[in-house]
């Protein structure tokens, strides 16, 4: 059971755009065209491939880097699910989470592919382009994007790796909860539950009402369960979490509004 596609989800997404094209204004700001480049961009072989037909190659390349990244991560996600055994529900954590790093990957990748690429064949062609390309945009674009590499990709690829394990697997007697950075899920016996309560949502800091529904389940050792924890916000319990838990836990089901402590 995946999360559902929402305006949040929506939000995040259009944040790689938005830090890309702010990351392009300080370059601009910060990282100006050198005499040096402008010289370059005079002398150099004009005979290069027109503004379009590099653009199609690089957002043939970003598509590739871009799906090939998501798959990846996706697939990660559910091998590390897959290692709980045969399991009658699982939910997986919100699918934006997958789109962070394949969206910066194929920003700050895309040209730098086409370039590498392009230099193995034809190496002056491709310093002449990238001397126009230069010129034209006001700062070295190659520079930056390699910075934002190191900087921005890096970090994003170390925290999503660390996010794989992250899902919930309900067995016919057992709750297997993954979490981040950890590669044994923790298992909660759900004969062992003492209690088992659904709300609608929480109170923030302000006081004021959030709307995210869930079931926690507490444990003879101490230790709770919360289906809100996983999976994306929602304004009610899924009807089949919800029938599976209440056939195979031996306590009666309470219905609060707030989020149990």
């Amino acid at each position: 059971m995946s999360a559902p596609f929402s305006i949040g989800s929506i939000i995040r997404r259009a944040l790689v755009p938005a830090v890309v094209l702010g990351a392009f204004a300080l370059a601009r700001r910060w990282m100006p065209v050198s005499s040096q480049d402008k010289v370059k961009a005079q002398t150099a072989d004009t005979s290069v491939p027109s503004v379009v037909l590099v653009n199609i190659c690089m957002l043939a390349i970003g598509l590739i880097v871009l799906m090939g990244f998501h798959l990846f991560l996706i697939t990660g996600n559910r091998f590390f699910a897959s290692l709980d055994g045969p399991g009658n529900i699982t939910i997986y954590p919100s699918s934006a989470i997958w789109w962070f790093l394949p969206g910066f990957a194929s920003v700050c990748l895309a040209w730098e592919i086409t370039y590498d690429i392009w230099q193995r064949w034809r190496p002056e062609q491709a310093k002449a382009y990238r001397a126009f390309s230069t010129v034209k945009s006001g700062f070295d674009s190659t520079k930056v994007l390699r910075l934002m590499a190191i900087f921005i990709v890096i970090p994003i690829g170390i925290a999503s790796l660390l996010a794989l394990p992250i899902h919930t697997t309900l067995t016919n007697d057992s709750i297997f909860d993954g979490h981040f950075a950890k590669v044994k899920p923790l298992v909660f016996p759900l004969s062992e539950a003492t209690d088992m309560t659904e709300f609608k949502g929480y109170l923030n800091r302000d006081g004021n009402f959030v709307q995210r529904a869930g079931i926690v389940l507490r444990f003879k050792d101490g230790r709770s369960w919360n289906s809100a924890n996983t999976d994306d916000p929602k304004a009610s319990v899924d009807p089949q979490l919800r029938s599976y838990l209440v056939t195979r836990v031996n306590v009666p089901l309470q219905e609060v509004d707030l989020e149990p402590k």
